[in-house]
């Protein structure tokens, strides 16, 4: 991290003077410039600018000190005044950024800023931080995408947009964390959506679960519950075409049987063979918790939402992480489905990088550009290794 000192040093130098001077009050100027503990903390901070504690106890003392402070949301004369408000919400925005800068990674402090954002009514400010940060993880990080998902839903007429355009922002989602091991958070919004808002067009719900029980993702057995579901409340043999392709069942009906009849032929055969899918992706999904996703769970040294690189990763941690990638690229490749399954491969390596500390490990990264060089993605492999210069430069 030491360019970053080169970067910040003038920046946490006059971290205090350069906000608080500059076309503010006296009285705004004398209550930040008399804060010593904001001083030390700034001090604190340029001695060392790669530590996160540093970072978090400086955010925390401005949030707890002015911005929480009651006096900033009353309107009596006790309030603080309006360039003292200026200058805190300068200094968030330029402590955020700059924690970011250092941690670009800690996908938290990303929700943290974006609510600040709509807190202050910067609805294009927060699209950006958002979206930002998201493509510095190469937008595969389930936790972010969770997030915005749920704000935008929620505040679709308060933000002005349309169905179509929060429908085509769960296609982009989907495209990258829709096979994350732990996506269920982001499918239920999905299905949700879909379900609210295409009652008219039920082909578009019942689609898009279908090819869901199909993935091997943690909460599967709750998808197939919800897909069992719809398949016991059809009602018309014209429904089935969401289930099944209607016309090869067609043969294998009995000429005999009556029309109800016929629908509850065709449902037992429809509900048979999804119970076999079933049992498939339940092997898949024990294979890759057993394998891959509890091991990561038990060897982790640490529930925290970052580890400093200065503390020594568990061995059995970074080699079930490669396992891990080499199972994603290898079962892939032998079926060469590797352009296909390219985005679900980069998902494993960017799940690795956001895991612990594992970003400053060379190894994970050297992999990544490696496998992308294979395939005869060379763009995308000059950006990885970009991107792992932050990271690694000091290795």
């Amino acid at each position: 991290f030491f360019f970053f000192f080169l970067k910040f040093s003038p920046f946490l130098t006059s971290l205090i003077f350069v906000i608080t001077f500059e076309n503010h009050t006296t009285a705004s100027m004398g209550l930040l410039e008399d804060d010593t503990r904001l001083r030390l903390l700034t001090s604190n901070l340029e001695k060392d600018v790669s530590s996160l504690n540093n970072w978090e106890i400086l955010l925390n003392h401005i949030l707890k000190t002015y911005y929480h402070n009651k006096r900033f949301q009353l309107n009596d004369d006790h309030k603080f005044d309006e360039d003292l408000k200026k200058s805190v919400i300068n200094l968030l925005n330029t402590t955020y950024e700059s924690m970011l800068e250092v941690f670009p990674y800690l996908e938290n402090y990303v929700i943290e800023y974006g609510t600040f954002k709509l807190e202050q009514n910067e609805i294009g400010q927060f699209h950006t931080v958002y979206k930002h940060y998201m493509k510095l993880m190469n937008n595969r990080s389930l936790l972010l995408w969770v997030n915005y998902l749920k704000i935008i839903v929620n505040n679709q007429e308060e933000f002005n947009l349309s169905t179509k355009h929060i429908l085509h922002t769960f296609e982009k989602a989907e495209n990258y964390i829709g096979k994350h091991f732990y996506s269920q958070p982001f499918w239920s919004l999905y299905l949700l959506f879909l379900k609210k808002n295409y009652t008219s067009n039920p082909q578009i719900y019942l689609g898009k679960l279908r090819r869901l029980i199909k993935n091997p993702i943690y909460d599967f057995a709750y998808n197939f519950r919800l897909w069992f579901k719809e398949l016991a409340s059809v009602s018309d043999m014209k429904q089935m075409k969401f289930f099944c392709d209607i016309k090869s069942f067609s043969k294998k009906i009995p000429r005999l049987l009556k029309p109800r009849e016929k629908l509850q032929f065709v449902k037992f055969k429809i509900d048979k063979m999804y119970k076999k899918l079933y049992k498939k992706i339940e092997e898949k999904v024990m294979k890759l918790y057993n394998s891959f996703e509890l091991p990561l769970t038990v060897f982790k040294q640490s529930n925290q939402y970052y580890t400093s690189s200065k503390i020594p990763l568990n061995s059995s941690f970074v080699q079930t992480w490669i396992r891990y990638i080499n199972h994603a690229m290898n079962s892939k490749l032998r079926n060469k489905k590797a352009a296909k399954d390219k985005f679900y491969i980069m998902l494993i390596f960017q799940r690795a990088l956001l895991s612990s500390s594992l970003s400053h490990n060379k190894i994970i990264w050297s992999l990544y550009i490696k496998w992308l060089s294979s395939i005869g993605d060379r763009k995308s492999a000059y950006e990885i290794y970009r991107q792992s210069q932050k990271f690694v430069i000091n290795q």
